[in-house]
């Protein structure tokens, strides 16, 4: 046994040798493959380029470049070139860079980009192209950019949109086409930009869009058009429902037409620097959101938009205003939004007695017509009378001999209006004239009314508004009783019931304000007359005369139903009796005190009547709640109805 266990021992330190020294050696070899891959990738850095590897960006800006570097890490996740010299991009330039998520290529001074260049780069979110040559974009420039959400075009000289431009990209949330050379837009243009919240045009040749134009975008929320040559308000504009933020100034709009019926959730709109002379009341109807209205840098001299919500701030310098009795409604919309009107608003330019005023610290008793501090009269030339002084009589005044078709105007001031003589009485030519009232049942807003009996005791009554007035007041009379239904909604049309029948009633039709409650003789266009169907309540029907035997089997049919009726009653009465008593005697004896009696409901009266919740509502009326919008604070007070018209209904539609 010894003898054969002896040459064993030497073999086992050999062996771990061997095992140790294949080991060492094996990690030999990969420390001489890695070193050098991981120099090579350590290498990767382009010249002149500065790279961050923790942050996977590399910078190259101003670096004098000019072409794209061929050595760029694969796992690059910001890359930028901006400020070289890359004339011209071409296809496959970004190869390999498909984590790649912001791509800055600003003032390179690029005048081309060929198709497909951007086909790599699928993670893409920011693209920057500003303030670059490019005159033309061609069909799959943007090729597979399916992520993109930011895409910089502005400074450039496009003069042209294809309508596949922007084809693939379903994400792109913001467009930046400013400041180019843009003329038109085609129907196309936007189709295929289903995400796109803001789209800046502003500072371009615009002059046609065709009226689809922004049909694409269905969540277009801004939208800048400034500084264009448009002459009139698009009407692709009618197919942006959802836009919040609308700029137009500095286009060649002189008057303002139509928004559309589908502007609801426009908050902003600035129309500065227009050349508008004048704005019509129903410009801003159905705009119930709107809480910035800018018409700065115009040549408004009035301005009266009773349609306007009373929480929409106005932005109003740089207006000649006229103060006068034309512009009372502005005077009472600042006073109202009196904590957000600036210093510099709604200066005064005329009368010269009010000149450089603001309008909100004028008084109200100055705001007339004439204008305050002048009298205008129209009076043909005149002599001094002379007194005889025998007689001590006045001669008639020698008029000079003109022409009839001269008139001359002579404005005297009220300094010294005593000492001047009586003028001759002209008329007034129309530019002078005294405004009409204004009309507080708003009559220019509703035609077309029409009244036509339906059933008997009912009337159905339609009728047509301008613009997007949805709350109209129906009124309703014979003569005498007022009734009122308000109404409220897109359909212009209400059915009348239980009325009187065979009865000629008279029904108007008017919008409702916060003026409704003056309007007390309706304009005749905003009424019409109809006559009820059905037996009138003065005529009798005719019956025949009951036979005797018919007269007996009644009377005794009436005497067992009445027989019945007070059996009923007392049983009734006796078991609410001792309900009350029992239910009294239970609480009291739970209780142990009469004062500590539970009473579940403080809105009944004894415990014996049931609750109805519908009796404890407090109903606003229309007229208290139509200073705010539909998102603002209710005022809960109760508003103060017409003292001529009974209480309203309410019909939504």
């Amino acid at each position: 046994m010894g003898g054969k266990q002896g040459p064993q021992h030497p073999r086992t330190p050999r062996r771990r040798f061997d095992i140790m020294s294949r080991y060492w050696t094996f990690l030999l070899v990969l420390v001489r493959v890695i070193l050098p891959l991981k120099a090579e990738e350590t290498s990767a850095c382009p010249a002149d380029c500065a790279c961050l590897e923790p942050q996977h960006h590399i910078l190259c800006s101003n670096a004098s470049l000019t072409s794209v570097p061929s050595i760029l890490a694969e796992g690059t996740l910001e890359l930028r070139l901006d400020y070289n010299n890359l004339t011209s991009l071409d296809t496959g330039a970004f190869l390999g860079l498909s984590q790649l998520s912001a791509l800055h290529l600003s003032y390179c001074g690029l005048r081309n980009i060929q198709p497909g260049t951007f086909e790599d780069l699928h993670s893409l979110e920011y693209l920057h192209l500003d303030n670059n040559l490019l005159e033309s974009l061609e069909e799959g420039t943007f090729r597979n950019l399916s992520r993109l959400l930011y895409l910089h075009l502005e400074n450039n000289k496009l003069t042209f949109l294809g309508p596949d431009v922007f084809q693939p990209m379903d994400k792109l949330s913001a467009l930046y086409l400013s400041h180019n050379l843009l003329t038109e837009l085609s129907n196309q243009t936007f189709n295929d930009l289903p995400q796109l919240r803001w789209l800046y045009l502003n500072n371009n040749l615009l002059s046609n869009i065709s009226i689809k134009a922004f049909a694409g975008p269905r969540r277009l929320r801004k939208l800048s058009l400034e500084a264009n040559n448009l002459t009139s308000v698009p009407r692709a504009l009618r197919q942006a429902s959802s836009l919040q933020s609308l700029r137009l100034s500095s286009n060649p709009i002189r008057q303002l037409g139509s928004f559309g019926r589908k502007l609801r959730s426009l908050t902003e709109l600035y129309l500065d620097e227009l050349g508008l002379q004048e704005v019509s009341s129903t410009s801003f109807a159905g705009m119930r959101r709107l809480r910035t209205l800018s018409l700065r840098g115009n040549q408004l001299e009035i301005l009266s938009l009773p349609l306007l919500g009373a929480q929409t701030e106005l932005l109003l310098s740089r207006n000649p205003w006229r103060c006068d009795c034309r512009l009372l409604w502005l005077y009472v919309h600042l006073q109202v939004m009196k904590s957000k009107v600036s210093q510099g608003e709604a200066l005064c330019s005329t009368p010269t007695a009010l000149a450089g005023q603001r309008l909100l610290n004028v008084e109200l008793q100055k705001l007339t017509c004439p204008a305050f501090g002048s009298h205008l009269t129209t009076a043909a030339p005149y002599k001094v009378p002379t007194y005889s002084a025998t007689t001590a009589k006045r001669t008639p005044p020698q008029v000079m001999e003109t022409p009839k078709t001269t008139t001359r105007t002579t404005i005297v001031s009220l300094a010294t209006k005593a000492t001047q003589p009586p003028p001759v009485q002209h008329p007034v030519p129309a530019s002078n004239a005294v405004p009409e009232r204004w009309d507080p049942c708003l009559a220019e807003l509703i035609s077309k009314v029409a009244v036509r009996p339906k059933g008997e005791g009912a009337l159905m009554v339609t009728w047509s508004t301008i613009g997007e007035h949805d709350q109209v007041e129906v009124r309703y009379s014979t003569g005498e009783a007022v009734q009122v239904l308000w109404v409220t909604g897109e359909l212009a049309e209400v059915e009348l019931n239980q009325l009187h029948m065979d009865t000629d009633y008279k029904v108007c039709i008017i919008p409702l304000s916060k003026h409704v409650a003056q309007c007390t003789n309706p304009n005749p266009t905003q009424c019409a007359m109809s006559h009820t169907s059905g037996w009138g309540g003065h005529i009798q029907p005719v019956h025949m005369q009951p036979t005797p035997s018919h007269s007996a089997l009644g009377t005794g049919v009436a005497v067992a139903v009445l027989i019945l009726v007070l059996v009923a009653l007392v049983l009734a009465g006796a078991y609410k009796l001792r309900s009350r008593q029992a239910g009294f005697q239970r609480h009291f004896d739970e209780d142990g005190f009469e004062s500590e009696r539970y009473n579940p409901d403080p809105y009944k009266l004894d415990g014996v009547y049931e609750s109805n919740e519908e009796d404890r509502k407090i109903f606003v009326t229309a007229a208290s709640q139509w200073s705010t919008e539909d998102e603002d604070k209710l005022d809960c007070r109760l508003a103060t109805s017409p003292t001529v018209l009974s209480t309203p209904r309410y019909v939504t539609l």
